[in-house]
Parts: structure tokens; C-alpha cells; sequence
């Protein structure tokens, strides 16, 4: 429900850009192709820093999950040489 709000949110504010880029245009007699190269250039930028976001992200998923595994197997391990060590001393 959110994600969907979240999207709808998204896709509105790009709509009202480009008809307030359009209007711009229009209104103050702009170069329409300097402008569309500028609007490419924000857009690039704003990938790229989302980009980087994302792979921050997977970066620290991928981190915690390694750590929880290798933290599972050392009690594995430990259990296992618990278990020896009780069987040896006659508990």
C-alpha cells in the first residue's frame, strides 16, 4: 500500500516537471533542445546517485548475511566440541 502511494507520489511530481519544463520553454523562449540536455543530465545524476545508494545497500545486506552464516557455523562448531567434551568427563 505504501510502495503504491510512494509510486503514484513519484510519477506526479515527474509529470508536473515536464509541464513546468514545457511551460518554461514556452513562456520564457528557451532553447527546448538546451533545456531537454540539461533535464538528461539531472536525470543521469539522479540514476547514478540512486545507483550507488542501491549498492550500499546490497553491500550491507550481503556483509550481515556472510556474518550471521559464518556466526552460525562457529556454534555449530562449538556445540559439536561441547558435546565431545561432556561425553569425555562422564556427564
Amino acid at each position: 500500500m505504501k510502495l503504491e502511494r510512494t509510486t503514484r507520489r513519484v510519477l506526479i511530481g515527474a509529470a508536473l516537471a515536464v509541464a513546468a519544463i514545457t511551460w518554461l520553454i514556452r513562456e520564457l523562449d528557451l532553447d527546448g533542445e538546451q533545456m531537454l540536455g540539461f533535464l538528461t543530465g539531472s536525470v543521469v545524476l539522479v540514476a547514478a546517485a540512486a545507483g550507488a545508494g542501491i549498492l550500499v545497500v546490497l553491500s550491507i545486506k550481503l556483509v550481515r548475511r556472510v556474518r550471521g552464516r559464518l556466526r552460525d557455523q562457529g556454534r555449530v562448531h562449538d556445540q559439536g566440541s561441547d558435546s565431545k567434551n561432556r561425553s569425555k568427563r562422564g556427564a
